[in-house]
This record gives C-alpha cells, structure tokens and sequence, in this order.
C-alpha cells in the first residue's frame, strides 16, 4: 500500500490510465469515422430512411469517442510537462511542434465538420453535409498522422541537433524530422490496424445493440469496482464500510436531485408551464426571437436555481416558454433544448438548493462560509448564461 502514496507512481499510473483511454477510444474513431462516411454516403445516394438511421447512430458513437479524445488528451499533453518536465524542456521545441500541428490542422478541422453534422442537417446542403462527413474522417486520420510523426521521431530521431550548450534538441529540417525513417511505416500500420479494430467494433455493436444502456452502465459499475479491488488490494468489507460511511456524510443529498426531478414533473402535469407561459406573454412582444431565447435561457436558470435541478426546471419552462416563445418561431427543437438545459446548469451554479454541488463541497472542505462556492462560481455562471443566450439564438434558428 506504500507504493499509493508515492506521488511519482501515481502520477505515472494517472498518466498510464489517460493514455490507455485515449489509446482506445480515440484511434476507434478512424474505423468508425470511415463507416460513418460511407453510410452518410449511402444515405445520400438512396435517401433510404433506414440509412439516414445508420449514418445518425455511427455519429453518436463517433461524438462519443471524439468527446472521449479531448477530455483525454489535453490531460495527456500536460502530464508530459508534469511527469517528464526534463525530457519536455530538452525536445520541446521538436516534440511540440507535431503536437501544435494536429491541434491546429486536423482537430479543428475534425471538429468544426463534426459540429455540422450534429447541427446543420437541415441548415446545410445536402452535398455540403456529406462532405462534411469525409472531412471529418480525414481529419481524424490527419490527426493520428501528427500524432505517429512525435512519436516516430522519438524512436527515429532526424532532422536536428543539439543545442551549443547541450540544453535542448533544436530543429535543422522540418522534413527530415516529421517524415524520419520510421514514420510512414507506422502511420500506415496503425491506420489499417485501426480500420480493421472499428470494423470488429461494428460488429460488435451490431450484436449488442439489443441490450438497453443500464445493462452497460451496469457492466462498467461492476468492472470498475473489481479494478478497484485490484489495483488497492482492499477487502470487501472496506468497500462496505466506506460506501455505509460516504453514505452517512452525504445523507439525503444522494437522492435530492431525483426527487427534485421529480417534483418537475409533478409540477407540469400540475399545469405550473401553462401559469408561466401566460404570464410571459404579456411581457415578450409577437414575433421577437432575441426576447423568447433570453426568457427561456433565464428562465432555466431561474428555475433551475429554485428547484436546485435543471432536470426538474426543464420540462416546465419548456412547456411554458420553449414552445410557445421559442420552437413555435422557428427554433430547432434539437439545438434549443440542448442549450436550454445546460442554461439551467448556469442556474445550479448559484444556488443552495443544488446541495450535492454547492453545499455538500462546503460541508465536506468545512468552509466558514457555506456560500463560498457560491459566490466563487457566480462570475462564470452568469458570462456562461449570456453565451447560451448568443449561442441559442445565432444556432437555434
């Protein structure tokens, strides 16, 4: 147990368990980016419903890689500082380049193209869309091009030489450097391997797809304690007794945002969104777009900080704002009730009511003050607030 309390070792093992995560998911989005792109070209061919689904379902997987990709690798790339800050500072200005590369050249192109297709389906051409699709591919295999190329020259270094002083690694030939001996030979091993690994892992998916997402939601619960038991060599009495004892500290804030969900619902079916919709139209004048957006994003946090819950707040401004000021002027159902909802999670930044986030932190840091997190927050939320507001009525419509 001495060996979890070395910080050197846990930093590693935190850097080894991120790079496992990025390793899987992110080189799965070029198998599945390819699939994603001949199905959205299928669909595009036949207009056939059923490939219209296809294409839908590969780009919920494929966002969820990508999501995984991101919060993974901007981790990554600053345990490389951390971790191996000696090593960073001598090959910094040859490692990072590539690294600068695939940030700039491929993610953002991977990423602008993803945001059409999650939101431009019927704001784009229908030939713009599908182009869309390859683009992100591609820019998901330009990124794992930059990727192999830092990694390539780690092996096979070319193209530089050592500073006068022997400091650091200074680069002679850009060229020389990112196409070194190594780099083709990887790069296209490792794009075939990951083309045959998405093609296993829509196979698999296809077999699977029957089953409801509790059943893996259940799967990872179950794997992650058992991983838990192995790597802290814990008896199963410990883990009933911290779970009794977590329990305890956090009492009745572990269910409070079920109830309150469902108090949201008893609260619509209660008519409360009819009461709010009629008093919200004496004050919004017909046709004003600008004025629905910003009623129903205040609205939502409004709410959401009475209630304590978006969730809860959501199904009643909806009803009461959503529709009649927002949806029935033209806004995209999709895109505005995405936006509306995390509107209300700026709303359980400020408010005492969101125990598990704002109190429960206090009570467990033992704050003098309970509404310092509060207060800490309230900035962020309310800028956050105003770029829901920009965002919905620019991309809602």
């Amino acid at each position: 147990m001495e060996l979890f309390t070395d910080v050197v070792f846990l930093s590693r093992l935190q850097f080894a368990l991120c790079v496992a995560f990025h390793f899987l998911f992110v080189p799965m989005s070029i198998g599945l980016g390819l699939i994603l792109a001949v199905s959205e070209t299928r669909y595009y061919k036949t207009r056939n419903p059923k490939d219209a689904a296809a294409a839908h379902f590969w780009t919920k997987i494929f966002t969820v890689t990508f999501a995984v990709g991101v919060a993974t690798g901007i981790t990554m790339e600053f345990s490389f500082g951390t971790n191996w800050a000696n090593y960073s500072r001598f090959v910094g200005d040859i490692f990072g380049a590539p690294l600068a590369a695939e940030a700039l050249l491929a993610f953002f192109l991977e990423s602008c193209f993803l945001g059409v297709l999650l939101f431009g389906r019927k704001k784009v051409s229908k030939k713009f869309y599908l182009v869309s699709a390859w683009l992100v591919w591609i820019g998901s295999c330009l990124s794992a091009l930059w990727i192999l190329i830092a990694n390539s020259w780690m092996q096979t270094p070319a193209g530089y030489e050592i500073a006068a002083d022997g400091s650091k690694a200074i680069i002679t030939n850009f060229w020389e450097a990112a196409f070194n001996p190594s780099t083709a030979a990887r790069y296209f091993h490792t794009v075939d391997s990951l083309l045959i690994f998405g093609a296993f892992v829509a196979m698999a998916i296809a077999q699977f797809t029957k089953l409801s997402g509790t059943v893996a939601i259940g799967i990872a619960a179950v794997v992650a304690l058992l991983l838990t038991f192995a790597f802290t060599k814990a008896k199963p009495i410990e883990y009933i007794e911290d779970s009794n004892r977590m329990f305890q500290s956090v009492g009745v804030f572990a269910i409070l945002p079920q109830l309150l969900a469902s108090l949201g619902a008893l609260f619509t079916a209660a008519g409360v969104g009819d009461v709010i919709s009629n008093i919200i139209s004496g004050v919004i004048p017909d046709g004003n777009r600008l004025a629905g957006v910003i009623a129903y994003c205040v609205g939502m946090a409004l709410f959401t900080a009475i209630m304590g819950n978006g969730f809860a707040a959501f199904s009643v401004i909806t009803v009461g704002i959503g529709v009649p000021f927002v949806f029935a002027q033209g806004g995209d159902p999709i895109v505005c009730s995405a936006l509306a909802l995390t509107s209300g999670f700026c709303g359980t930044l400020l408010t005492p009511m969101a125990a598990n986030f704002n109190m429960l932190p206090a009570v467990l840091l033992e704050m003098k003050d309970k509404n310092l997190v509060i207060k800490a927050q309230a900035p962020f939320a309310i800028a956050l607030l105003t770029i829901h507001i920009l965002l919905m009525y620019f991309l809602g419509f």
